[in-house]
């Protein structure tokens, strides 16, 4: 999540897609602080974690890579300041601040890492390893940024899956949401370097039509209880890797085929597109105004009550997504909050 990009380089779709994924996420947080129903305790919200999460992470990567840039000593610290600026410093003064209105431990982010803001921790990580990379390829040879983004991904998942554990630092530095997402995130780093290629499978209709199925056939697998029990490996590879790549490219495959529909100049898709632009303001901002609700737990059985779960959900997230954007807008009338709580300096 980045509000601080020029709008002339943007492209619609994906900040449809962005603004999208953060109404998701929304939903997402009001199912769990609401009503006490986490992802895999309803149908519809197992769906959405297959993608969500991984889906920011690659638009993250996505919008990282710019071929023009020219890595050297300066420009790796500098780019490395700025993403402090972005991603550190609001994950701080938010997290202390949601601490004192709500009970814990404004410094708690020292010893028990960044609970429910860990987002942008996480993101700040990826970036300077990205940019160390980077480095690194300017005075080797440039295939470096591609074997290391490949390879820190496959290290992460062993450290994931051998080595996680409930360790202070584990904790503080948010390793396993580093992790579990980097991959994805290098995935958006290596698409956008090869743009054209990445394009091309995107638009086979072959390819169009094997990934739905397969995103289909793994979201069968992974609600399968059977193959959960007889088969635990294949269960939970489809369910936290296959699926998560499949969901991935089907929403991504989807805004990308309707791209010329988000340049057209309606009331959606400026409102669309305005929010895809402040998906870090409302990340900081909406947990805030998420209502404890859990009172209507019981009228709102996981497995039989989706279509009240969708409908309560969804126009409540509408709620605070327009709160959060309403509140950033106000923000953002001070150069200097703008600056230190979203990471925006003005030109």
């Amino acid at each position: 999540m980045n509000s601080n990009i020029n709008t002339a380089n943007r492209i619609n779709y994906i900040d449809a897609l962005r603004g999208f994924t953060i109404l998701l996420v929304v939903i997402g947080h009001v199912m769990l602080y609401s009503f006490d129903l986490g992802g895999y305790n309803t149908v519809w919200g197992s769906i959405i974690l297959t993608f969500r999460m991984p889906m920011f992470f690659f638009i993250s990567g996505y919008i990282a890579y710019k071929i023009e840039e020219l890595w050297n000593g300066k420009f790796f610290i500098s780019n490395i300041k700025k993403k402090a600026l972005i991603q550190i410093v609001p994950a701080i003064i938010f997290f202390s601040l949601f601490a004192l209105c709500f009970g814990g431990n404004p410094l708690g982010f020292l010893t028990h890492g960044f609970d429910r803001f860990w987002f942008t921790f996480v993101l700040f990580e990826m970036f300077a390893i990205y940019y160390t990379i980077s480095l690194i390829s300017h005075f080797t040879t440039r295939y470096i940024t591609d074997i290391g983004l490949i390879l820190i991904s496959v290290i992460g998942l062993v450290v994931l899956i051998l080595y996680r554990s409930d360790s202070q630092y584990w904790n503080v530095l948010c390793l396993e949401n580093l992790t579990k997402y980097f991959q994805f995130f290098a995935l958006g780093i290596l698409c956008r370097k090869y743009k054209d290629r990445f394009i091309y499978i995107i638009d086979n209709q072959i390819f169009r039509g094997g990934v739905i199925s397969a995103f289909v056939l793994l979201l069968l697998i992974s609600f399968n209880n059977d193959i959960q029990t007889a088969y635990p490996l294949i269960h939970k590879t489809v369910q936290h890797v296959l699926v998560r790549y499949a969901g991935l490219f089907v929403v991504y495959i989807f805004f990308f085929h309707y791209k010329e529909f988000f340049n057209t100049q309606t009331k959606f898709n400026k409102l669309i597109l305005f929010t895809g632009r402040r998906t870090l303001d409302i990340y900081l901002l909406h947990y805030f105004f998420i209502p404890d609700l859990r009172f209507l737990y019981p009228y709102l059985e996981p497995t039989s009550m989706m279509l009240i779960q969708i409908i309560l959900s969804v126009i409540i997230s509408i709620i605070i997504v327009a709160l959060s954007l309403f509140i950033s807008n106000l923000i953002r009338t001070s150069d200097i909050l703008a600056k230190y709580l979203f990471g925006v300096v003005r030109k």
